[in-house]
C-alpha cells in the first residue's frame, strides 16, 4: 500500500495534532514484552518465484507456515478468496489458528452510472462485476459452510472483510461498497447465520460515517514510513491516527450518524519494512523494525492505561514477499520472517532467540529480469523464458482478469515493472487455453475484450 503526498501532508498534521506524549516510567518498558505478541498477523502463503496467477505454494510449505506463526499470534488475516484460501482454512483449522478472510474487490463500472442503484439482492447480484462477484460469491459460501459445521470449523472464521483499500483506488463509491457489505449480510441472514463480523479495509484517511455505520468495526491501515514518519514518531503516528478516528466516530455521531462514537475499531495494518530506500526521513531497516515494535507496544499499554479503551492491531506482515514488484524498494520486505522463513531481528527479540539465530539472513533471492516488452502495442500477451507475459502500457494501473481452460476467474492487481504493467503465468502445459482481459485504469476506467492466448508445445518449458 502506497499514499499519496497530499495523505503524507496528512499523515505529518496528525503528529502536531496529538502533540507528542511524555516518556513512558522504565517500569511500563520493562513490562512491555506481553504487548508485543501480535492479536493478528496479516499473512500472505507466497515464497520465493511464487505470486499471484503463478507458482502456489504447497499444502505443506502452508502447514509449516501456519506453525510458524503460532508462536506469535492465534489469529491471522488472510486476502482474497480461491483454492488458497479454502487450502489456509483447512490447514488452520487443525492447527487452532483463527483466520479473518476477505473478498477482494476491484473496480465497479455500474458504480459510477447513477440508474445502477439496486433494489433488491437479486438486483445487486446482477450488476455485480464477474470478478467482484465471484469473490463475494466465494466468501458467503465460505461463511456458511464453516458457519454450519462442527465445533472446530465454527471457531475457524473469526471476521468478514469486504474490499481493502478500494475507496483509495477509487474503485466505488461508499454507497456502493455498502450495498457489497449489504448482500454479503442479508445473504447469511437468508440462511440463518447472524454470527459473523462484516467489516470493510479501508486507509484511516478514506473512511467514511456511511459506510462506518454499515461494518460491525472499523477496520483501518495505517503505515507511518508510507508517510514518510521517522521512526522515533512513527508509534506516535499509529497511536494519534487512533485517537483521531475514534474523535471522527463521536463527530460523525453528533452529525446525527447513529452508534458511531463507540464503533469497535481494529487497525488492520500496520507494520515497517527492513529493507529499500529511504522514504523522506522513514529509513527501512531491521533495527527500525524492533525500534517500532518496542515503541509501539509501550505506547499502546500507555493509551490503554490513559483512555481504558483496548486498542486491537493486526501486524503487517507475517513474511517478505518477493512478488511485490509494484511497491517501490520496500514493497518486499515487511515480514516478521524474510523470504527463506528466518525470523528477523524483531522477532529473534520477541522470541527471545539467539542473535545469532537468523542474524545475518542471505540476501533476497535475485529477481527474475524482466521481459521485454513492446512499446508499440497498448496491451497484449507474449511468450518470454517459459512464460505467457501479460502487458499492459500508459496506464495508471490495471486488474488482470484470466481463465486457464474455461476453469474460475482469478482476478489480480498487475504490478509496474518500469513504464508498463507486467504479470508473468508458468506452470502451464501444451494446448491449455488461456481466456483473459484487462481492467485499464487512466484518465478513464474501461475493460479490454476478452482475449484467448493457446500454448503450443514450443511455448513453455515443463
Amino acid at each position: 500500500m502506497r499514499l499519496t503526498p497530499i495523505l503524507c501532508s496528512i499523515f505529518l498534521t496528525l503528529l502536531t495534532a496529538c502533540g507528542q506524549s511524555s516518556p513512558e516510567s522504565q517500569e511500563l518498558a520493562q513490562n512491555s514484552k506481553k504487548a508485543e505478541l501480535f492479536e493478528v498477523v496479516d499473512y500472505s502463503p507466497y515464497r520465493h518465484n511464487q505470486g499471484p496467477g503463478g507458482a502456489e505454494p504447497t499444502a505443506q510449505e502452508i502447514r509449516e507456515d501456519l506453525r510458524l506463526l503460532k508462536q506469535v499470534t492465534s489469529e491471522i488475516r488472510v486476502y482474497g478468496m480461491g483454492p488458497l484460501t479454502q487450502t489456509i482454512l483447512a490447514l488452520a483449522e487443525s492447527e487452532g489458528l483463527g483466520v479473518h478472510i476477505g473478498a477482494w474487490l476491484s473496480y465497479d463500472p455500474a458504480a459510477a452510472v447513477a440508474e445502477s442503484k439496486p433494489t433488491s439482492l437479486s438486483d445487486l447480484k446482477s450488476q455485480m462485476p464477474s470478478a467482484n462477484l465471484s469473490q463475494i460469491e466465494s466468501l458467503i459460501d465460505t461463511a456458511k459452510q464453516y458457519a454450519q459445521g462442527p465445533e472446530s470449523k465454527r471457531q475457524v472464521i473469526r471476521s468478514l472483510i469486504i474490499g481493502s483499500e478500494t475507496q483509495y483506488r477509487h474503485e466505488m463509491s461508499d454507497e456502493r461498497l455498502v450495498n457489497y457489505i449489504s448482500y454479503v449480510r442479508q445473504s447469511l441472514l437468508a440462511s440463518g447465520i447472524s454470527s459473523y463480523k462484516i467489516t470493510s479495509a479501508q486507509i484511516y484517511s478514506t473512511y467514511s460515517p456511511v459506510l462506518a455505520q454499515a461494518v460491525d468495526f472499523v477496520l483501518y491501515h495505517v503505515h507511518p514510513l508510507w508517510e514518510e514518519v521517522p521512526i522515533s514518531d512513527a508509534a506516535d503516528a499509529v497511536i494519534c491516527s487512533w485517537t483521531l478516528m475514534r474523535k471522527q466516530l463521536g463527530q460523525w455521531e453528533q452529525q446525527g450518524y447513529k452508534g458511531l462514537a463507540k464503533k469497535p475499531m481494529v487497525i488492520g495494518e500496520t507494520g515497517w519494512a527492513t529493507r529499500g530506500n529511504a522514504l523522506g526521513q522513514a529509513q527501512p531497516s531491521e533495527d527500525n523494525q524492533l525500534t517500532f515494535l518496542k515503541d509501539l507496544a509501550v505506547k499502546v499499554q500507555t493509551y490503554q492505561k490513559t483512555s481504558g479503551e483496548l486498542m486491537h492491531i493486526m501486524y503487517f506482515d507475517a513474511f517478505d514477499e518477493d512478488w511485490k514488484h509494484d511497491e517501490g524498494s520496500v514493497g518486499d520486505s515487511w515480514g516478521l520472517y524474510d523470504i527463506n522463513r528466518k525470523p528477523k531481528r524483531a522477532l529473534r527479540s520477541l522470541l527471545n532467540l539467539p542473535e545469532d539465530q537468523g542474524a545475518n539472513p542471505p540476501p533476497a533471492p535475485d529477481r527474475i529480469k524482466p521481459p521485454v516488452i513492446p512499446a508499440s502495442e497498448a496491451f497484449g500477451t507474449k511468450v518470454s523464458d517459459g512464460k505467457l507475459v501479460f502487458f499492459v502500457n500508459q496506464a495508471d494501473w490495471v486488474d488482470l482478469h484470466y481463465k486457464i481452460n474455461g476453469g474460475a476467474q482469478q482476478n489480480l492487481r498487475m504490478p509496474r515493472i518500469n513504464d508498463s504493467f507486467v504479470f508473468e503465468l508458468g506452470s502451464l502445459k501444451a494446448q491449455d487455453s488461456v481466456d483473459y482481459f484487462f481492467t485499464i485504469g487512466a484518465s478513464q476506467v474501461k475493460d479490454s475484450p476478452w482475449a484467448r492466448a493457446t500454448l503450443t508445445q514450443a511455448l513453455f518449458k515443463l
